[in-house]
């Protein structure tokens, strides 16, 4: 996936390429050497990347990091619930961050004024949301 966004400034665009996959060790790889491994990737992704992957050659501004994204189980124990980013956290290239966080606290919300027992309310909150972050987090 490929994307340019202007800087704060509105003075130059910031070029970003991401690599949906397991774990690879890019992270680990010298500078010179990440920048080939996308040049590879995305070499012949068209629209602007050509653009973009020329830009990165010449850049000093280069920064590469591998994003793990982690998928719990169980989002409460006791009386402790996760909501959110910290229970279901969307991978940052989704756009749907904010959009789980809201839609979670509002089903947890309703679930606890519906339920007398915490813990019931807290399963409740997991069965009816579960489906929905499940896909955001595809």
């Amino acid at each position: 996936m490929a994307w340019l966004r202007p800087d704060g400034q509105r003075k130059s665009a910031r070029a970003h390429l991401a690599v949906i996959s397991e774990p690879k060790g890019y992270d680990r790889l010298s500078v010179e050497e990440q920048k080939a491994k996308l040049a590879e990737i995305f070499g012949d992704a068209g629209w602007e990347t050509p653009r973009m992957l020329e830009g990165m050659k010449e850049t000093k501004d280069f920064y590469l990091a591998e994003v793990i994204q982690v998928k719990m189980d169980k989002w409460s124990k006791g009386r402790v619930v996760l909501l959110g980013d910290a229970g279901y956290c969307a991978s940052p290239i989704s756009g749907m961050g904010t959009s789980l966080a809201l839609v979670g606290a509002y089903i947890l919300a309703g679930e606890i004024a519906s339920h007398e027992n915490v813990t019931e309310a807290f399963e409740s909150y997991e069965t009816l949301l579960r489906p929905y972050v499940s896909k955001a987090q595809k």
